[in-house]
């Protein structure tokens, strides 16, 4: 991610941009990674399957 649009605790809706795509890290290819968290930490990861349609 590029650039943050939203920031922690904050509510979206749906088709809101959360942010802008970049290059900067080290990947291999085009790709997104999509991830929800609970509380604090690593720990509170989601599986967001559910979530999405």
């Amino acid at each position: 991610m590029d650039k943050l649009y939203v920031s922690a605790g904050q509510h979206v809706g749906k088709g809101q941009a959360l942010g802008l795509i970049g290059a900067t890290g080290v990947a291999y290819g085009v790709h997104t990674h999509f991830e929800l968290r609970r509380g604090a930490g690593l720990g509170g990861r989601i599986n967001p399957a559910p979530y999405m349609q």
